[in-house]
C-alpha cells in the first residue's frame, strides 16, 4: 500500500502545465501525492493521509483534528511560523522543512530587487508603456553598502552575489558565521551600525516572537535617506506602519517587499506605494527551483511519515510521542 501525501500548498502546483491526473512522477518513488485546499473553511475529517505538504495554511489544532492518521507534515519552503511545532509535537506529528533547496533562487531575487530599486527599472518600464520619455535618476549599486539582517544560508549567498559588485558587506545575526566573513569579505556589525552604514538592507531572518517588528519606527530612523529595505523573507519582521510613515516622510529612498504582513495585501497603502516595488512572495518562483522543491518536500514526507530519516525534522522528539495524545 503507497504512502499517501497530501498537498494543500497553491505553490507546489505553481509552474506544473499538466493537469494533477497526470502527475505521476510521483508514483515510482512508493508515494501517492493527491491536491486538496484543506484550509477552505471545511472541518471534513480526512483520514488515510500519513503525511501533508503545506504553504501558507495555519498548521494548528483544528487543522491537525482533521488527520487522524498524520505522522508528518512538511513546509514547502523553509519558514515555519504558520505551523504550531508545539501541537504538533504533542500529537506525535513531526514538521519538516526544505532549508537549502531555493537558497539560490531567493538570493537571486534579493539582488534582483536592489537592483530594480536603485536603478528605477519598474518607473522607467511605466513611463514607456504610458507613452512618456521621462527619466529619473536612480542610483548606483556597485561599490555602495550591503546590510544583511540574518547571515544564514540565503543571506550568506545575496552577500556572495553582491561582493562580486564590489560592494562592502555588513552582518548582523544573533549566531555568526565564519562561513560569511569569509565568503564575501564580510564582517559583522551590531545592528544600529548596519542600519546607520548600510544603502541596502535586506531581511534574511526568520518571522520569530523575537524577530517580529525587528524593523520598526526607531531602527528605520537610523537609516540613510538615500537607503533601501529589502524583504524577502516574512513580512511581520517590518513594521509596516512604520515603513509607510519613513516612506511618506521620504526618510528613506523606498523598500522593494515580496512579502507582507496579510497576505494578499488588499487595500495596503504600502504595497501601492509610489517608492515601493510589490512582488506576491514569488521569490523562489523559478520553473527549477519549483521542481526541486516538489521532489526535495515529496521525498523528505516520506522519510518522516515512515521514520526512516528524521534530518529535515525540526522536532524528533514527535518520533517517539506516535498517536497515543
Amino acid at each position: 500500500m503507497k504512502l499517501r501525501i497530501l498537498v494543500t500548498s497553491h505553490s507546489f502546483q505553481a509552474g506544473i502545465s499538466r493537469s494533477e491526473e497526470e502527475l505521476h512522477w510521483t508514483t515510482s518513488e512508493g508515494y501517492e501525492v493527491s491536491f486538496h485546499s484543506a484550509s477552505l473553511g471545511s472541518a471534513e475529517p480526512l483520514p488515510g493521509y500519513q503525511a501533508v505538504i503545506t504553504g501558507t495554511d495555519r498548521i494548528d489544532e483544528r487543522f491537525l483534528s482533521r488527520f487522524p492518521d498524520l505522522r508528518a507534515v512538511v513546509k514547502f519552503g523553509v519558514g515555519i511560523d504558520n505551523i504550531d511545532v508545539t501541537e504538533c509535537t504533542k500529537r506525535g506529528v513531526l514538521v519538516g522543512r526544505l532549508p537549502g533547496v531555493n537558497t539560490e533562487a531567493v538570493a537571486e531575487f534579493a539582488l534582483a530587487l536592489i537592483m530594480a530599486s536603485a536603478r528605477l527599472i519598474p518607473e522607467y518600464d511605466a513611463v514607456i508603456k504610458s507613452g512618456r520619455w521621462e527619466r529619473a535618476v536612480g542610483y548606483d549599486v556597485h561599490g555602495k553598502t550591503l546590510g544583511v539582517v540574518g547571515t544564514g544560508a540565503i543571506g550568506r549567498t545575496l552577500a556572495r552575489f553582491c561582493s562580486g559588485l564590489d560592494m562592502e558587506i555588513i552582518g548582523y545575526d544573533v549566531m555568526q558565521s565564519p562561513e560569511f566573513e569569509a565568503s564575501c569579505r564580510g564582517r559583522y556589525a551590531c545592528l544600529d551600525d548596519l542600519l546607520t552604514a548600510a544603502d541596502f538592507v535586506s531581511i534574511h531572518v526568520p518571522l520569530t516572537v523575537g524577530t517580529r517588528g525587528l524593523i520598526g519606527a526607531r531602527e528605520l530612523s537610523m537609516m540613510k535617506p538615500t537607503a533601501f529595505v529589502i524583504n524577502a523573507s516574512r513580512g511581520g519582521i517590518v513594521d509596516e506602519a512604520a515603513l509607510l510613515e519613513a516612506l511618506n516622510e521620504k526618510r528613506i529612498a523606498g523598500a522593494a517587499l515580496d512579502v507582507f504582513d496579510h497576505e494578499p495585501p488588499v487595500g495596503s497603502e504600502l504595497a501601492l506605494h509610489p517608492r515601493v516595488i510589490a512582488a506576491p512572495h514569488v521569490a523562489a518562483y523559478t520553473y527549477d527551483t519549483l521542481e526541486a522543491m516538489r521532489r526535495a518536500a515529496c521525498k523528505v514526507a516520506a522519510e518522516l511519515a515512515t521514520g526512516a530519516d528524521l534530518s529535515h525534522a525540526v522536532n524528533p522528539e514527535a518520533a517517539e510521542r506516535g498517536h497515543d495524545s
